[in-house]
């Protein structure tokens, strides 16, 4: 038996150091501050504090690259709508050579209070249709990173009316709630330096109880 072969047997390979972190986010200024693109937002914040430019790559995303400590991290953004946010995610994948294992996806979330962090792998869509556009495209098997924005209201009542939502999450936060998403962007931020650096566990202990 030849020596290559041997090692890989008493030995597992182990995966490439290479990450992918996405920000879901629709495309246009029309967008860029609403509800719906924080994911967009923490990336551009985080892309900021490492000095990474995003260009566009292909038809279906930007992206930008860095390391950070010894990982190779690519940054990307959908070129398209959130709803479809999964085929972009899976061109990076075979773009980068990364595994959706080592991807981080940053998103709003409804039903968390605004301006708190959730860390957690994989799990279903929880009726975000952009990490349904993911599972569907590349699994389930991601990091998610999820953005509190909480839920609208009618009559004092949490509000479900999809009409209400859609004219919600497609609005910006204005005065104390967008002061509370702004300092939450700054959290993502080290959150993601966390998970890098540290590991997933590490990160939820330091965020998810917050």
């Amino acid at each position: 038996m030849k020596l290559g072969n041997f090692l890989k047997k008493v030995k597992p390979e182990l995966e490439n150091d290479i990450w992918i972190i996405v920000g879901l986010g629709n495309p246009g200024e029309q967008y860029s501050n609403t509800r719906h693109n924080i994911g967009a937002q923490a990336l551009s914040y985080f892309a900021e504090q490492n000095k990474v430019k995003l260009a566009t790559s292909g038809k279906l995303l930007r992206l930008g690259s860095t390391y950070i400590d010894s990982s190779e991290v690519h940054l990307v953004r959908s070129r398209s709508y959130v709803n479809t946010s999964g085929k972009a995610v899976h061109s990076a994948l075979s773009k980068t050579g990364s595994s959706i294992k080592q991807t981080i996806v940053i998103y709003d979330d409804l039903d968390l209070p605004i301006g708190s962090l959730r860390l957690r792998i994989g799990g279903g869509s929880g009726g975000h249709n952009g990490i349904k556009s993911l599972i569907e495209e590349v699994g389930s098997d991601f990091i998610r990173l999820r953005i509190g924005i909480g839920r609208p209201e009618k009559n004092g009542q949490p509000a479900y009316d999809p009409e209400i939502i859609a004219n919600y999450v497609l609005t910006a936060a204005k005065g104390s709630e967008e002061e509370i998403l702004a300092a939450t962007i700054k959290q993502t931020s080290t959150a993601i330096q966390l998970v890098l650096t540290d590991g997933i566990e590490a990160a939820s202990r330091q965020f998810n109880g917050q």
